[in-house]
């Protein structure tokens, strides 16, 4: 999922609210197919399978993640 932020982060511009409509727009158009979106989305569900207990234990999930996001280092939430 990373690359697909940090492609919105390169693609739209802020200037005007104009502008930033009319990239948003370009950027969902180029990045928001579903060829670009499946291998994505596929690879964050392997992730947090591996890194979870999702399958076996979905309940635990609210517990995990908030035990994932106090390991970040600062500016990587």
């Amino acid at each position: 999922m990373k690359p697909l932020f940090e492609s919105y982060s390169e693609a739209v511009s802020t200037s005007s609210a104009e502008e930033f409509c009319q990239s948003v727009l370009g950027w969902l158009e180029r990045h928001c197919t579903l060829p670009v979106l499946r291998p994505a989305i596929s690879g964050s569900l392997l992730q947090l399978c591996k890194v979870t207990s999702i399958l076996t234990q979905p309940t635990w999930l609210p517990e995990q993640a908030l035990q994932a996001v106090s390991r970040l280092p600062p500016g990587d939430s």
